[in-house]
């Protein structure tokens, strides 16, 4: 929740419709705070990019089982049948989804690697023109995430400058005033 509303102020002129779904007030985990913010992140930004004006991206958090499932779904474009086998692989996107103004072909690699990290894993689908959802499940129980040394960690604020580095690619150069940064 707190994300979505970080980022909302951040992406309301690119006219994608952020929402935000969960079965739980409240979930702790034993997890990597910074490096599932860059994962969150990287799903949003990879979402807006290729969603256009007038579309929906909702993020959703659930608690299943023994997991953590976080899921981005987007009403954007969708990745072509053809790029579904290689989206994962760093710098692998072809070269008409790469450009200055979508990235370079890293987001998805960055977070299947911090979904691994947690002992956890990701799941891409993905339609043409229909959109794409992308799954990520990480383990609630401490003793499969006992590689982490940081402590719970509540879900206050986010830091600005983070914000504006993840989602650079989909944001005005406008936003990158002293207004924001502070």
């Amino acid at each position: 929740r707190d994300l979505i509303d970080s980022v909302q102020h951040l992406v309301m002129e690119t006219g994608v419709e952020l929402r935000f779904k969960s079965n739980e007030e409240s979930l702790t985990i034993y997890a990597d705070r910074v490096k599932l913010d860059k994962l969150l992140l990287n799903l949003l930004s990879n979402s807006l990019s290729y969603t256009p004006p007038g579309g929906i991206l909702t993020l959703s958090v659930i608690s299943a089982g023994d997991r953590f499932v976080i899921s981005v779904s987007d009403s954007g474009a969708g990745i072509p049948g053809d790029v579904m086998s290689t989206a994962w692989n760093r710098y692998s996107a072809p070269k008409n989804m790469i450009d200055t103004e979508t990235g370079v072909g890293l987001g998805l690699t960055i977070v299947r690697n911090i979904a691994r990290l947690h002992n956890g894993s990701a799941v891409l689908e993905s339609r043409p023109g229909e959109g794409t959802t992308v799954t990520v499940c990480i383990p609630i129980d401490k003793q499969e995430a006992s590689d982490f040394k940081t402590s719970i960690v509540e879900y206050e604020s986010y830091d600005m400058q983070q914000l504006l580095t993840e989602l650079s690619g989909v944001i005005s150069y406008e936003k990158y005033t002293q207004q924001y940064m502070d």
